[in-house]
């Protein structure tokens, strides 16, 4: 078992538990897993749906900035390259994908949980998306399909680099519901059992556009990604 991503199945559901420190923030080893066992569950024929929530303080606070590879092309587009495949697994499921969050959910957190079909989160939950403001790119959906999965509305109250609560989460399209872990579980076998189809009828980019922001990401000029002025940001507005 990976300490950094736990999976738990049960008769009826599979657990994908964010498991890296309090923070739970995102690096390569968790995107690696993440990409793996998305691959292994959705290639086995599986009839259960999936449940994403975490351990520790929050759901998770992004990516890494601190790691200092961000700064090479070719790493940062491999890393954009599995987390735009993860989106992809998730969307591709012929069953329900439901997240369950608490803390803070931002960056590459957020985009993991509008990935999913219903997201659920408890009243410590805030979600924030500050990165933006620090050219930091989306990781897993890339900026054209946001806009399909959320508000556009909403899109520009996250570019302000603000935290939105739970009740303003839910009034911007981020969470379905207030709930618990338990209640997440219970919608998540509803979902299974009432003939899912999947309930965002989104586009999500085909593999000539994902290929064409993946090259996009590895031409950027990294020098203009604000890393440290992020991580910063982070611990004296999220926390």
């Amino acid at each position: 078992m990976n300490k950094k991503l736990q999976l738990q199945e049960s008769d009826q559901t599979i657990d994908l538990i964010l498991n890296n420190d309090p923070e739970n923030t995102m690096d390569m080893e968790v995107i690696q897993q993440l990409l793996l066992k998305l691959s292994d569950i959705t290639s086995d024929d599986q009839n259960k749906p999936i449940i994403i929530h975490s351990e520790g303080h929050n759901f998770s606070k992004g990516y890494d900035c601190s790691c200092l590879l961000v700064k090479d092309n070719e790493f940062l587009a491999n890393v954009v390259s599995m987390g735009t495949a993860i989106a992809q697994l998730i969307h591709n499921y012929d069953r329900p994908v439901v997240a369950f969050a608490h803390g803070y959910a931002m960056g590459a957190g957020l985009e993991l949980l509008i990935s999913c079909d219903y997201v659920i989160a408890d009243d410590s939950f805030k979600s924030g998306f500050p990165e933006t403001m620090f050219n930091f790119p989306n990781i897993m959906i890339p900026p054209e399909a946001m806009g399909k999965l959320i508000p556009r509305a909403s899109l520009n109250s996250l570019a302000t680099g603000s935290s939105f609560n739970i009740e303003e989460s839910l009034n911007l399209g981020i969470v379905n519901k207030r709930g618990t872990l338990k209640d997440a579980r219970e919608i998540a076998i509803l979902m299974n059992n009432n003939f899912f189809s999947r309930s965002k009828q989104y586009y999500m980019l085909d593999q000539k556009e994902i290929k064409n922001y993946v090259q996009y990401i590895g031409s950027i000029d990294t020098h203009t990604l604000k890393l440290r002025e992020l991580e910063n940001y982070r611990k004296t507005h999220f926390s």
